[in-house]
């Protein structure tokens, strides 16, 4: 049972027996120590690690990966929705303190209110991690329009997004099991 479970084990984790530390390529110290996870990051992709060897996906919908394709390479661009608290603010923050760049979008209540809602987010985020690594706008991923005008926004921010992250939701405040929570409070 063991021998298997280590086969499944990445070759290059740090807790195998017999791993050996390699020094970080020099563009990874460049970042510097103002983000500490670009570092091992980088580290990890320059060796293939497999969970970085991902691919990269286009900032279009319907792409039906007919393009080329190119590995992740931190920093990542990630979109995160329903990201102005919660779950999903927590996300955007270990994003930036990576030094990935991060598009949040949120929807609550009127659109007037959400929008003050992503731009006081934004700029607390923007204190903490810089000006040219966040960005938001509302959005209701409910509406198929506002969905697309989401991926005009991440294509003029972004060329690409590495990581998409569906985190809207709601279970409509209710404290029930999801069963027994009728269709208008989820609406």
């Amino acid at each position: 049972m063991a021998a298997s479970v280590a086969a499944h084990l990445p070759l290059r984790s740090p807790a195998r027996v017999g791993a050996t530390a390699l020094s970080p390529p020099a563009a990874a110290t460049a970042a510097g120590d103002r983000f500490p996870g670009r570092r091992k990051r980088r580290r990890l992709a320059a060796r293939g690690a497999p969970a970085l060897g991902v691919v990269r996906a286009e900032a279009v919908s319907g792409g039906g990966g007919g393009g080329k394709r190119e590995p992740m390479v931190p920093p990542y661009n990630v979109l995160i929705t329903g990201s102005t608290k919660g779950i999903g603010y927590a996300l955007a923050k270990k994003f930036l303190e990576a030094g990935d760049n991060v598009i949040i979008c949120s929807r609550s209540g009127s659109l007037s209110s959400t929008a003050q809602k992503v731009e006081s987010v934004v700029g607390d985020l923007k204190k903490e991690y810089g000006d040219q690594h966040v960005w938001g706008t509302v959005c209701d991923v409910r509406d198929g329009k506002d969905v697309k005008a989401l991926v005009e926004f991440a294509r003029e921010k972004f060329k690409h997004i590495d990581i998409w992250i569906n985190n809207a939701g709601s279970n409509a405040y209710t404290y029930k099991p999801l069963v027994e929570t009728s269709d208008e409070a989820l609406m």
